[in-house]
């Protein structure tokens, strides 16, 4: 693993249609590149932040990896019965809980994130839409992406994330 001196190594993943496997570890999933190359991609670079209390990343973390199960498991029902608005709502609150408790860790891009996805999930709910192929493979990007963060985030590295491309999607 090569890193600029005094720079954590970073981690870049690749555009949605790179990632074929749903639950790729961050340390396969890409090679490593420098912290400027990864900005220049239109990803953004997710660390912990500075002064965060560690027991308290530690729960998040765990809380996170099972949400992310849940969320996973809530998905492969919508698939079977588009129409299973408890799925949808597990989904959802999810998104919500991702939202709280990255905010609370000092995590706030991936509070806002989470929060966009929440809002998404809120408006088809509200219309009572069956769950859409479109919809499905967007909560399971998304859903990627979370966990590349949060698995990046054990390993207390760098990762630079396509939240971007992921936010562009939920528009």
């Amino acid at each position: 693993i090569d890193a600029q001196p005094g720079e954590p190594p970073v981690l870049e993943l690749g555009a949605p249609d790179e990632l074929t496997q749903p639950d790729v570890a961050v340390e396969t999933a890409a090679p490593f590149v420098s912290g400027d190359e990864a900005l220049a991609e239109d990803t953004m670079l997710a660390t912990i932040p500075e002064g965060v209390e560690p027991e308290l990343l530690e729960i998040f973390l765990e809380e996170a990896n099972e949400v992310l199960a849940t969320i996973g498991e809530a998905g492969e029902a919508c698939q079977n019965n588009p129409d299973d608005q408890a799925s949808q709502t597990v989904i959802r609150r999810g998104f919500h809980t991702l939202k709280g408790s990255g905010r609370m860790v000092g995590l706030t891009d991936l509070g806002e994130t989470a929060w966009r996805l929440e809002q998404l999930m809120n408006s088809w709910l509200a219309e009572k839409k069956p769950a859409s192929g479109d919809l499905l493979r967007l909560i399971g990007r998304a859903r990627e992406v979370f966990q590349s963060w949060v698995d990046a985030l054990q390993a207390g590295q760098s990762v630079a994330l396509p939240v971007s491309a992921l936010l562009v999607m939920v528009d």
